[in-house]
């Protein structure tokens, strides 16, 4: 049985990726909809020279979160529809190595802090992930 929680980190196809791909997604919300941040190896090269894109790029240390290959970054400037909870249940079910883990705590406060200053989020998704985060 899967258990969803908000940080919990599942590997998945990205159908929402410029180039569709297998992402490690973080879940970011579950209602009224399951919604997600990707993790990406680096920051997108079009983030590179916008501050206020990269302040919403979150380090994720390797060393921390086991699951990881190398150091990576959550994207945190936007939310991807994705998976419902009962196609991820599914997808857990079929393999239950499709949930990766969790992100830390230290990563759930930096989340939250770059959603409280967002200038690229809604304000509806801003309320509604400070809601959970």
């Amino acid at each position: 049985m899967l258990e969803l929680r908000i940080g919990s980190v599942f590997h998945l196809w990205c159908r929402g990726c410029r180039y569709p791909k297998w992402k490690y997604h973080v879940l970011a919300l579950i209602e009224p909809k399951p919604r997600y941040f990707i993790i990406n190896t680096n920051p997108p090269p079009f983030y590179r020279d916008r501050p206020l894109l990269m302040a919403h790029q979150i380090g994720l240390s390797a060393t921390d979160h086991p699951f990881l290959h190398h150091d990576s970054f959550i994207d945190t400037s936007s939310l991807l529809g994705g998976l419902t909870a009962s196609e991820l249940e599914d997808a857990f079910d079929a393999d239950n190595r499709t949930k990766m883990g969790e992100v830390n705590r230290h990563v759930r406060k930096r989340v939250r802090s770059a959603v409280v200053s967002s200038e690229v989020l809604s304000e509806r998704d801003i309320q509604m992930l400070l809601a959970v985060w």
